[in-house]
């Protein structure tokens, strides 16, 4: 994902909060700036498990980002259980995964989520988020 941002940029303000989950530290710090930048607040979990808890928590989040690759719980299997809760049935899911594997590729988009290839552009990002459900 692109790190530099032009603060004197005319941008478009994505009033959304998210949730973020990433066990890796570097890569979860780059989102939420990015996140940041285009006008979104977030809130972060470090694997597939603490995303569900702090979910139904009670938390109120208009999208959830997720990394494939996590330990205790990985992302489809959290996005599969996030959207088995009739609470969540049109909440925007996005998984991110460096894996290219076609069949998850699949599983995403049968819960009805997006999927982006890792490394992929804050553009890209944006866009994903702009989705509709």
């Amino acid at each position: 994902m692109e790190k530099s941002f032009n603060p004197a940029e005319k941008r478009e303000r994505l009033s959304m909060r998210i949730l973020v989950a990433d066990d890796d530290e570097a890569i979860l710090e780059i989102t939420v700036e990015a996140l940041k930048y285009l006008g979104c607040e977030v809130v972060t979990a470090n694997n597939g498990k603490e995303l569900v808890e702090k979910l139904q928590d009670g938390g109120k989040f208009d999208a959830i980002i997720t990394d494939q690759n996590m330990p205790m719980m990985n992302g489809i299997d959290a996005l599969e259980q996030i959207r088995q809760d009739a609470r969540f049935k049109d909440l925007l899911l996005i998984l991110r995964s460096a894996a290219g594997d076609s069949k998850l590729q699949e599983r995403v988009r049968r819960i009805g989520g997006l999927y982006l290839d890792k490394p992929h552009s804050l553009n890209a990002l944006k866009e994903a988020l702009k989705k509709p459900i």
